[in-house]
């Protein structure tokens, strides 16, 4: 593939936007998933030498499980999402610049997204796609301030605009008689992510550019670890991406793990109408913008439709099978909503993927370690301690998609500042 740029500090190519040397910072990432990966990539594209630490990593093995990321639906959405909302099951506190910042990662995101698509071996080996998405609403759009403040914000952000009416029920066979009766709709272009692809993919890219990885089961807060792993890696900063490990790595007693899982069924023409773009309704909105429950349906790049979803907080147990009662609901909810829906076939390789979403009961934690490494050095030589070059990245929920591009590269900021102020300080021991 040639050299493409898809930003000012990202690249698409085996080598990084800018060459490291010996004498170039290194960074350690902890965790493999979409925020591990995508962070990654941003560091070496900036020129750092980047060591991943992950217990797992990608696989599309017979019988692994997988990684949350490749679980996901991974349809793009402006936040507060539809696909992976938690509902009313957890309570989230987000202030207005929260929801701002959370809202501008994931239109950088979206234009990234929208780059990959437009280059058609790119879109290929990423598993990206720009698919019409469309939302099914329970109140007018006028009634739903939420709703409201996303299209606004959508009409000036996405290509194409937006198109509204009720008339989109009629469109693609939806019931409008489900959830209490459809009085609203609303669609634009959105990219659509084959997770099991782009993972691989993502892998790969940054093995390519220069990453070692190092299977390594992290465990226990990492800031009373942290001057050892510097050390022991000639590191000079460290990003926690360890998602729903981040309740044990960053002893955070806001990462709530919830369990999610999508059904997968044959979409080949063949059993219903094949199906090229994503669809979603939700029974009712909040004020704080998130959703009661939902039906969605998503296309993938392999003749699969997944259909979702469940959110079940605090249940860590990936024992769920295709006929455990909440699995069977969620069929019953897109066959609700899609009719044609009541003839998919299940993909017998492969017909349900769970896993733990990483919520988190506050904001998405994109930020520094605000307190000082907890070691017994006294920051070495008895001079003043220097403060933490831990960075986090965690909490996602799962919009962890929408988002990544967005957070990761808030993330490399974030490492930068961590270097250039750490050189400030006295040497470490090793150097």
């Amino acid at each position: 593939m040639p050299s493409i740029r898809l930003s000012d500090d990202l690249l698409v190519h085996s080598q990084p936007l800018q060459q490291p040397d010996g004498s170039s910072p290194r960074v350690i990432v902890v965790g493999a998933g979409v925020a591990g990966l995508t962070t990654a990539w941003f560091l070496l594209d900036r020129g750092y030498h980047v060591t991943i630490l992950s217990k797992e990593w990608p696989t599309l093995q017979a019988g692994a499980q997988r990684l949350t990321s490749q679980i996901a639906g991974a349809l793009w959405e402006l936040p507060p999402t539809q696909c992976g909302q938690v509902s009313n099951l957890v309570s989230q506190t987000l202030t207005d610049a929260d929801r701002a910042r959370l809202e501008q990662w994931a239109i950088e995101s979206f234009q990234i997204y929208e780059a990959m698509a437009a280059l058609p071996e790119l879109s290929v080996s990423m598993g990206v796609r720009m698919k019409m998405f469309t939302s099914f609403l329970t109140r007018p759009i006028e009634e739903d301030e939420p709703t409201a403040h996303k299209i606004r914000r959508l009409e000036a952000s996405v290509p194409g605009g937006i198109r509204r009416g009720v008339d989109l029920v009629a469109k693609y066979g939806a019931n409008i008689n489900v959830r209490g009766g459809l009085k609203d709709a609303y669609e634009h272009l959105a990219p659509i992510i084959d997770t099991d692809t782009a993972m691989l993919h993502l892998l790969s890219l940054v093995q390519d550019k220069g990453a070692v990885l190092h299977t390594r089961a992290m465990h226990g807060d990492l800031r009373p670890q942290e001057r050892d792993l510097l050390d022991a890696y000639k590191a000079d900063a460290i990003v926690n991406a360890s998602g729903v490990g981040a309740a044990d790595l960053a002893s955070d007693s806001h990462v709530l793990p919830v369990r999610g899982a999508l059904l997968r069924v044959i979409n080949d023409g063949s059993a219903f109408p094949k199906i090229d773009n994503a669809m979603i309704v939700s029974a009712e909105t909040r004020p704080d913008g998130r959703h009661e429950s939902m039906a969605f349906v998503v296309p993938r790049t392999d003749g699969i439709l997944v259909m979702g979803s469940i959110e079940q907080p605090r249940e860590t147990q990936l024992d769920l099978t295709p006929e455990s009662a909440e699995v069977r609901q969620i069929r019953e909810r897109c066959e609700q909503l899609l009719p044609v829906l009541k003839g998919a076939e299940l993909d017998a390789e492969y017909p349900l993927a769970q896993g733990l979403r990483p919520y988190r009961t506050i904001r998405l934690r994109v930020e520094r370690e605000s307190s000082l490494p907890l070691d017994s050095g006294g920051g070495g030589g008895g001079g003043i301690q220097a403060p933490s070059r831990i960075v986090h990245c965690y909490g996602h929920g799962g919009g962890g998609w929408s988002a990544a591009f967005g957070a990761s590269r808030e993330c490399a900021r974030l490492v930068d500042q961590v270097v250039t102020e750490s050189s400030k300080h006295m040497s470490r021991p090793h150097m």
